[in-house]
């Protein structure tokens, strides 16, 4: 069974997964926020795609891993495998590199992507890096190391870029 409580000021949930492991997580300071993630956390479960692990995956460890898989599977040139790797190095990293993949949602990648128009990279420089973000993300949501419907950066919406 999964319930919600409130233990030392916080609200936690405890559930059970699919393979029958119990997990324990303290998720906010009010019982709706509480509610929601074991919600999520439940729907994940019967779908059969909640992986406890990939909660764990850095996207630092996760952008290595793709860039050189996706470069080796897809047959790029050099060019392309160099730019991902610049933008990985310069950019995705530093700002995001720490996160887990769970952590990274729609509204974080734009708020990235903002920052990295202030930051003074055109319009142009800031598509070429963030284009390389959709195939990365649906490997992530393949992986089920991110949720598929959250996942996908808004790199062809050029309603996003500054």
């Amino acid at each position: 069974m999964a319930c919600v409580r409130k233990r030392r000021g916080k609200w936690t949930i405890d559930y059970y997964d699919q393979f029958g492991h119990r997990h324990w997580e303290t998720v906010g300071m009010n019982k709706k926020e509480a509610e929601d993630k074991l919600a999520e956390k439940m729907l994940e479960i019967r779908k059969g795609s909640y992986n406890p692990a990939s909660a764990k995956v850095a996207v630092k460890e996760y952008a290595r891993t793709w860039l050189e898989t996706y470069t080796q599977l897809n047959n790029l040139k050099a060019s392309t495998v160099r730019s991902y790797g610049q933008c990985l190095n310069n950019y995705i990293q530093p700002a995001l590199g720490a996160l887990s993949l769970r952590a990274v949602r729609r509204d974080t990648v734009k708020v990235f992507i903002g920052n990295l128009g202030k930051r003074g990279l055109a319009r142009n420089s800031v598509q070429q890096c963030c284009g390389g973000w959709d195939p990365w993300s649906q490997s992530g949501a393949e992986d089920r190391k991110v949720h598929e419907n959250e996942s996908g950066a808004p790199a062809t919406n050029h309603s996003v870029y500054p």
